[in-house]
């Protein structure tokens, strides 16, 4: 099935994923009782591994902040918007989610995409696990474009309700980080 759309397919270009996100929305049983969700994108440009994306995901969890770097390694051959994620710990590569980005708003200032969304799933011994985020360079959500985003994602065939989709609110998160 495929989960991305025809921009994504034609045209993709993993260097404007560089740099600051910040989350919206998501699907994600790890990230229950999250908060202040971000992601910051560097792209490996050659040799092997260009094209992949190394991600410091970071998140507050109450008080406590977290993160983790997640890779996101391009498959062989390479198919445009198409990734394998692993995280950098410990045990990590024994659960690749396979990943695909599902559509990415308009380019802004500097030439990088101003949101997108991805998708990733593992078939999992004990069932399938799937995340989905919505994400935009912005701490303030930008409502028709997220939208837009779930819609494309819907239409794309991506697998969630708007139920099961949970809000970032970025309002507070300068406070807990003074």
């Amino acid at each position: 099935e495929e989960l991305r759309s025809e921009a994504v397919q034609a045209s993709f270009e993993p260097a404007m994923m560089q740099g600051l996100w910040y989350e919206h929305r998501y699907m994600d049983l790890a990230q229950v009782f999250a908060s202040c969700q971000t992601l910051n994108a560097t792209v490996l440009g050659t040799g092997l591994q260009a094209g992949t994306m190394l991600v410091e995901f970071s998140v507050r969890y109450g008080p406590v902040p977290f993160s983790l770097r997640e890779r996101y390694a391009p498959g062989d051959p390479p198919e445009r918007g198409v990734f394998t994620k692993t995280v950098d710990l410990p045990g990590g590569a024994w659960i690749p989610l396979r990943t695909a980005v599902v559509d990415v708003g308009p380019a802004g200032p500097g030439g990088r995409y101003g949101s997108a969304a991805v998708y990733s799933c593992w078939a999992s011994p004990v069932g399938p696990v799937a995340e989905l985020l919505f994400v935009t360079r912005d701490p303030v959500p930008d409502e028709p474009e997220l939208a837009r985003l779930e819609s494309v994602a819907r239409l794309q065939g991506v697998p969630f309700g708007r139920a099961d989709l949970r809000d970032v609110d970025h309002s507070r998160c300068a406070a807990l980080e003074a």
